[in-house]
C-alpha cells in the first residue's frame, strides 16, 4: 500500500490564510474515496499549536497515522531552513513513504521520495517594504527560497493562474527540465469555508454603517489607501462610516498602526475573529474591501461574496480572476475617481450570488483536482 506524507507543521497559525488552505484542502483530500487504498502520514505542529486541527485527529480511519512534531518551534522552523531535515527523512523512510506533500514552500531534500510543494504567491519578493528590517537581504533570501523549492520539488502546486503566470515570467531563465515544473504546475484553488450558521458572541456592538476589511497588516494590503478612501467617503457622503479592520495583527506594521491610532474616531480593530464571528462581520457590513497590491488568491473576497456583501477590490490579476459577479474593481490610484465609482456602486442594489460562488469555489472540488493528480503520479 502506497503511503503519502502530508506536512502540516507550518499550519500552527490559527488565523492565517495558509492555515485555512492547508486545513480545508487536506481534510477533504484524505476523505476522498478514490484514495482509500492509500495510507496517510499526517505531520502536525507541536501539540500546543495543534488544537485548531482537531478535525484531523478526530478522524476514525485506519489508513491515517499522526505525528506531532517536536515540542516547540525553533529558529530553523521560523525562517524556513529545513532543507536538510534528517529526523523527518528517517521517519519517512521508517514509514515507507512514497510521496511527500507540503502546502508551503521550503521543502526538505528527500532522496527517492517524490515531493509536491506549494507556492502561493510572490508577494514577499514583489512588495516594497514587505520586510521591516534587512529588507534587501530578506528579499534575496526569499527569491532563493522559491528557487530551491522549484529545484528540490518533483511537482508544484499553486492557487491561481495569476501566480502561475508570475512564476513563468520571473523564472523563464530556468533550464527546460526545471522550467517544465512551472509549466505543468497544478492549480488548486482555495474554497469557501463552511462557517457555522450561528453567530458567535462579538466583543463589540456592530456599528450601523461600516466597511469591512479582513486580513493582516502587511504593506501589500494597502490599508493606508483604504483608510484615506474611507475618510474621504465619510465627508463626501456625510455619513458616520466606520471601518472595521478584522484579522491578525501578528505582523507589526508600526507606520500603519500610527495611522490607525490617529483615526480612532472611525476605525475599529477586531483582532483574530473566529469563523463564526467573521460570519457576523460579513453579514452586516455595507461593503467589503480588499485593495491589495498583490495576492495569491484572496480568500476573504469569496467568503464575503457568499454572504452577499458588496465587494470592492483592487485591479490586480489574482483578484480579478476570482472577483464575484457584481463586484467593483478600482485602480487605487486616485481617491477622487475611486470614490465616485464607489458611491455609484453603493446605490446599485445588485450583489454577488452565493449559489454561483458556492458552486465554483468548493474545497471538495479542489481536493478532487489534487486527488486525481495524486492517482496519476502514483
Amino acid at each position: 500500500m502506497k503511503k503519502i506524507a502530508i506536512d502540516l507543521r507550518y499550519a500552527e497559525n490559527v488565523y492565517s490564510g495558509l492555515t485555512r488552505f492547508s486545513k480545508n484542502l487536506f481534510y477533504n483530500l484524505i476523505n476522498e474515496k478514490s484514495l482509500n487504498k492509500y495510507k496517510f502520514l499526517i505531520i502536525l505542529p507541536p501539540k500546543k499549536f495543534s488544537s485548531h486541527l482537531i478535525e484531523f485527529t478526530n478522524l476514525k480511519k485506519n489508513n491515517i497515522l499522526f505525528y506531532n512534531w517536536d515540542k516547540k518551534r525553533n529558529w530553523r522552523w521560523k525562517i524556513g531552513l529545513y532543507y536538510i531535515d534528517i529526523p523527518l527523512y528517517l521517519l519517512l523512510l521508517k514509514e515507507s513513504v512514497n510521496l511527500y506533500i507540503t502546502p508551503f514552500m521550503d521543502c526538505p531534500i528527500l532522496p527517492n521520495i517524490k515531493i509536491i510543494s506549494t507556492i502561493h504567491d510572490l508577494t514577499f519578493i514583489k512588495t516594497k517594504g514587505y520586510f521591516q528590517k534587512f529588507n534587501f537581504l530578506k528579499k534575496i533570501f526569499g527569491e532563493l527560497r522559491i528557487i530551491l523549492t522549484i529545484i528540490f520539488s518533483n511537482y508544484l502546486i499553486t492557487v491561481s493562474n495569476s501566480t502561475k503566470f508570475e512564476l513563468l515570467e520571473r523564472f523563464k531563465y530556468f533550464p527546460n527540465y526545471q522550467y517544465k515544473k512551472i509549466i505543468d504546475i497544478l492549480i488548486v484553488n482555495n474554497g469557501i469555508t463552511d462557517f457555522k450558521k450561528k453567530d458567535d458572541y462579538l466583543s463589540i456592538d456592530l456599528p450601523t454603517y461600516y466597511f469591512l476589511y479582513v486580513g493582516d497588516r502587511r504593506p501589500h494590503k494597502n490599508l493606508d489607501y483604504l483608510i484615506n478612501l474611507t475618510n474621504y467617503l465619510r465627508k463626501k457622503l456625510r455619513k458616520n462610516i466606520i471601518l472595521i479592520i478584522a484579522g491578525s495583527n501578528s505582523y507589526r506594521n508600526e507606520s500603519l498602526q500610527k495611522i490607525i491610532n490617529k483615526n480612532r474616531h472611525f476605525i475599529v480593530e477586531y483582532l483574530n475573529p473566529k469563523d463564526s464571528e467573521l460570519l457576523a462581520l460579513y453579514k452586516n457590513c455595507k461593503c467589503f474591501f480588499l485593495l491589495s497590491k498583490s495576492e495569491g488568491f484572496g480568500i476573504p473576497v469569496i467568503e464575503a461574496g457568499v454572504e452577499r456583501c458588496k465587494i470592492v477590490i483592487s485591479s490586480i490579476p489574482s483578484l480579478k480572476e476570482i472577483a464575484p459577479k457584481n463586484s467593483l474593481i478600482i485602480n487605487c490610484e486616485s481617491i477622487y475617481d475611486d470614490s465616485k465609482k464607489i458611491i455609484e456602486y453603493l446605490k446599485n442594489p445588485k450583489r454577488p450570488s452565493p449559489k454561483a460562488l458556492l458552486n465554483k469555489w468548493k474545497w471538495k472540488k479542489s481536493s478532487k483536482i489534487l486527488s486525481e493528480f495524486l492517482l496519476k503520479i502514483c
